[in-house]
C-alpha cells in the first residue's frame, strides 16, 4: 500500500474486518487464513443465570460482496 512501509499486524474480528478493507484499498494482505468469524455478534444477557449468550446477527461481506469467512488472502 502507498505510503505505509513495513507491517501490520491485526488479531479477532475488528481485524479480519481491518484487513478486508485494506484489501478493498489495494494493499497486500497476508498471514490467512482467518479465523472464519461469520458476522457480527450480539449480547444476550439470560438474567435468571447471570449468563450471556452471544448471538450471531449480522453476515458480514466485503465491498465486492464477497461473505467475510469466504475472503482470501494474497499467494
Amino acid at each position: 500500500m502507498p505510503g505505509a512501509p513495513g507491517g501490520l499486524s491485526v488479531t479477532g474480528s475488528m481485524g479480519e474486518g481491518l484487513a478486508v478493507g485494506l484489501d478493498a484499498l489495494g494493499a497486500r494482505v497476508t498471514g490467512c487464513p482467518m479465523a472464519g468469524l461469520l458476522g457480527a455478534i450480539y449480547d444476550l444477557p439470560l438474567e435468571r443465570s447471570g449468563l450471556t449468550s452471544k448471538l450471531p446477527a449480522e453476515r458480514l461481506s466485503t465491498v465486492s460482496g464477497v461473505p467475510r469467512e469466504a475472503f482470501r488472502c494474497a499467494p
